[in-house]
């Protein structure tokens, strides 16, 4: 099987990373440890785990693919990421995707810019106003990603994250026979569910599996994407995906 080593190596030492997350998270229960703010997003909070836990991975990672790149969410917001090219295979590590949570409480999204915030509100209002059972959000990007795969989310639409937040999340959408797919490309596809999704462009949309061929997943994307705001944001990288 194709890559089979590479995801053992990524079993094995994401085990061990949650390992470590969950003796954080039962001392932070107990103590009250350093959480500082990214300088770009008051709201966007980053801990020592989080630091800690990514360069973990990453050494782990490199002892056996010492020749791949590696993209985190840490060492990129602290411009140390110095790896733009993805023509070597890639990892793309967020080490703790729900750090509000993992600190305190739920959020909605991680980005507050004024014109990202506006986009959810309007797509809250547009979607409240459809036929909706209701809006959750779990404050994990990876998270939602799961909910809509297992069916259980009937979709989830988000501005603002970026390619570590998403990247493992839309693969596990897609093989569970869900539909992932951007925006701003190929509105009036014929064939929506195949687009060529840049994983850069930090806006989403995934819709969770169900029965027919790609006509009927077309159907049902574009009868949901006009729902939710799309909000030019600037891309991720260049990391060349």
């Amino acid at each position: 099987m194709a890559f089979q080593y590479e995801k053992e190596k990524a079993i094995a030492v994401a085990i061990e990373a949650g390992d470590i997350i969950k003796q954080a998270f039962t001392s932070r229960q107990l103590s009250f440890a350093p959480i500082n703010f990214k300088e770009d997003n008051e709201a966007d909070l980053v801990t020592k785990t989080d630091q800690y836990v990514e360069a973990f991975v990453f050494t782990k990672l490199r002892e056996s693919f010492p020749n791949h790149n590696f993209i985190g969410e840490e060492s990129e917001a602290a411009k140390e990421n110095k790896s733009k090219s993805v023509d070597a295979p890639t990892w793309v590590v967020d080490p703790i995707d729900g750090t509000t949570n993992f600190v305190h409480a739920t959020e909605y999204g991680s980005d507050r810019s004024t014109k990202v915030l506006k986009s959810k509100l309007d797509t809250i209002s547009k979607v409240i106003c459809s036929p909706t059972r209701g809006i959750r959000s779990l404050g994990s990007a990876a998270l939602q990603c799961c909910f809509v795969a297992k069916g259980v989310f009937d979709a989830y639409w988000e501005a603002g994250v970026h390619i570590w937040d998403i990247a493992a999340g839309a693969l596990i959408v897609r093989e569970a026979g869900g539909v992932f797919v951007g925006f701003g490309n190929g509105e009036n596809n014929e064939n929506v569910v195949k687009e060529k999704v840049n994983y850069c462009s930090r806006r989403f949309l995934a819709v969770r599996p169900m029965k027919g061929d790609d006509f009927e997943k077309d159907k049902a994307v574009k009868l949901l994407r006009p729902l939710f705001e799309d909000v030019p944001l600037e891309m991720d990288g260049p990391f060349g995906f």
